[in-house]
């Protein structure tokens, strides 16, 4: 009894400093638009990119295809 009075005791004290690790909020980076066409139909995208970003500097890109009407 005691043991698990102790490890719910330990869970509520740590539990600022696991809120507290989280660390900074996202980047707030830069969300530009464009279009692209292809076989004369236009495409439109949105492109992200992070204030971490640095031209001629290898960095990962993601691309995520929204379909069946939605969006971003």
């Amino acid at each position: 009894m005691w043991r698990m009075v102790l490890v719910v005791c330990a869970a509520v004290a740590l539990s600022p400093a696991i809120a507290q690790a989280q660390g900074e909020p996202p980047d707030p980076g830069r969300t530009t638009s464009g279009t692209v066409v292809s076989n004369g139909t236009e495409f439109p995208y949105l492109l992200y990119t992070p204030t971490s970003y640095r031209p001629g500097r290898a960095a990962p890109l993601l691309v995520m295809v929204h379909g069946c009407q939605t969006t971003a």
